[in-house]
């Protein structure tokens, strides 16, 4: 796997680990059915994170005459960034889904053992793709100052 390849998906990768650690806690230990208030926590968060994503991304498509916009499109990162963006976009929005599912049926006991699992997954996808897109930006930047170091 390359650097590359990797980058990109660890943050799926840690989600599915996470996943499936909290489905072995599960069924070593009994949790108790949650109140309502989990799944609809767990929804906000992930209609946040999905906001912050898309404005990030619609406020760098409108950044024409920027010159880190052109160093990015020059070297190649205003792709990976705006791809970036649009996963954490999708990761929200898989959050917001499987809470809305847990909102609705938390309260069969039997599928609050699914749940659990699938959410502390989507949520550290989440978690993942955001630290993602900020060391990503954080390279852009880096890379644009240094540049202007040598140019100055």
């Amino acid at each position: 796997m390359t650097p590359a390849q990797f980058q990109r998906t660890w943050p799926a990768f840690g989600g599915v680990l996470l996943t499936g650690i909290t489905a072995t806690v599960i069924i070593l230990v009994d949790f108790k059915v949650p109140s309502i208030a989990i799944p609809a926590a767990t929804m906000t968060f992930g209609v946040v994170v999905s906001g912050f994503a898309a404005t990030q991304r619609n406020m760098l498509l409108t950044m024409h005459g920027s010159e880190v916009l052109a160093f990015a499109a020059r070297t190649g990162y205003y792709r990976d960034i705006l791809a970036y963006f649009m996963d954490g976009i999708r990761a929200g929005l898989l959050v917001t889904s499987i809470s809305l599912f847990g909102f609705f049926t938390i309260i069969e006991s039997f599928l609050w053992y699914i749940w659990l699992p699938c959410v502390v997954g989507g949520a550290s996808l989440v978690v993942g793709v955001i630290a993602r897109n900020e060391i990503l930006v954080g390279r852009l930047v880096h890379h644009y100052l240094r540049e202007q170091e040598v140019s100055d």
